[in-house]
């Protein structure tokens, strides 16, 4: 259901609620009025009887119909009611006659056992009439005031809220929210609403670009790697090549491998970026993090041409192990860092090997520096 005809139900089912609501208040209140109007009609009829009842009785007695007919005209014309009296079989009343059953009856003692008959009822009687009419002009009033509130209300609702929900509700069914744009006059909840679904599409189209760039980096440094470990393999095996260009063969061998270990790393930082990660430790092969390390320290050594990082990770591809690549670059990256500071101005070397010895994977670290003082070596492991 539509959130639209979902409000116009609850509108309709609102407004007959109230109109059976004030219906019945309304004809409450008219059965109250009506009540306390037949009291006081009742009370001024007993009055009027009071007030000509022997005067009444002694013209009756007279034997006069006229004085008798006089009588009742004036009770009617002063008094403004109704006059009905019967004696002796005959009936006399006022002008301002109703057929209809009179109000009160009253018995009118005229001694030696004859009694007559005298009825009252208000010239108003018609009221009743009245108040049914001004209770449905009221009602009418009623429905009209409630239509036009709806109207306002539905008129409202429809630029702040229906309008609003229906232009997201359109931008993001056609992947079109960067488009999205709302009227001013829409309440502040929609408003947030909308700029927070751009900056999760913004995100997301981000995320997604970054990841597809991440994926190439990774492909593109896995196709890297066969090549440069066969040219490391082939390296090896060539003795009878000169030193000069044997260097400059490992040192461009190294230079490639260390451009697709960037590759590797900006792919795998991207990765991570967009994924959450259940665990610190996890399968992953030794040498990847290895040449991660080495990568960052040649980086860090591009002008410095005294030292020299070979790593020597033919044996290495395929060994994997459940670690924390973090801490392992963390501890071989402090390892490097103090082969730096036992150096002095001289060249020097530092050389990696990754092996693998009675189901145990080895990283040998090995450097021509000045070593370690036996102060300090002492406290190692303290």
């Amino acid at each position: 259901m539509h959130i639209k005809k979902l409000f116009l139900e609850m509108i309709f089912i609102l407004a007959i609620v109230s109109c059976v609501v004030i219906t019945i208040n309304n004809f409450e209140v008219h059965r109250n009025a009506q009540q306390n109007l037949l009291k006081i009609q009742a009370q001024y009829l007993g009055a009027t009887y009071e007030i000509y009842r022997n005067e009444m009785i002694g013209d009756i007695l007279i034997g006069n119909k006229n004085i008798t007919q006089s009588l009742i005209n004036e009770i009617s014309n002063t008094r403004k009611v109704g006059v009905i009296l019967q004696y002796n079989n005959q009936e006399l009343h006022s002008n301002q006659y109703h057929h209809q059953k009179p109000f009160i009856s009253y018995d009118l003692n005229l001694g030696n056992k004859e009694f007559s008959e005298l009825k009252l009822f208000p010239l108003d009687a018609a009221k009743k009439f009245y108040f049914f009419r001004d209770f449905f002009i009221l009602f009418f009033l009623e429905i009209l005031i409630l239509s036009f509130g709806f109207i306002f209300l539905l008129k409202r609702f429809n630029e702040k809220l229906f309008l609003p929900l229906k232009e997201i509700f359109i931008n993001v069914s056609n992947n079109t929210i960067p488009r999205l744009s709302l009227n001013k006059n829409t309440i502040i909840e929609l408003q947030e609403l909308a700029d927070t679904l751009k900056l999760m599409h913004n995100d997301i189209q981000k995320k997604a670009k970054f990841e597809a760039e991440a994926q190439a980096a990774r492909q593109l440094a896995h196709d890297i790697r066969s090549p440069l470990a066969s040219l490391n393999l082939l390296l090896s095996f060539i003795s009878e090549l000169p030193e000069k260009p044997r260097v400059l063969m490992r040192s461009s061998i190294n230079r490639i491998t260390d451009i697709a270990n960037s590759l590797q790393n900006k792919g795998e930082e991207a990765h991570l970026a967009s994924s959450e990660l259940c665990n610190k430790t996890k399968i992953a092969m030794i040498s990847s993090a290895v040449e991660s390390v080495v990568t960052e320290k040649r980086l860090q050594l591009i002008n410095n041409k005294k030292i020299y990082i070979d790593s020597y990770l033919e044996n290495a591809y395929g060994l994997f192990s459940n670690l924390d690549s973090t801490e392992l670059k963390r501890v071989l990256s402090n390892l490097i860092n103090n082969s730096f500071e036992s150096f002095d101005d001289a060249v020097h070397h530092i050389s990696i090997n990754i092996f693998c010895k009675n189901e145990y994977i080895f990283i040998e670290l090995i450097d021509d520096g000045r070593g370690i003082s036996p102060t300090l070596l002492k406290q190692i492991g303290t």
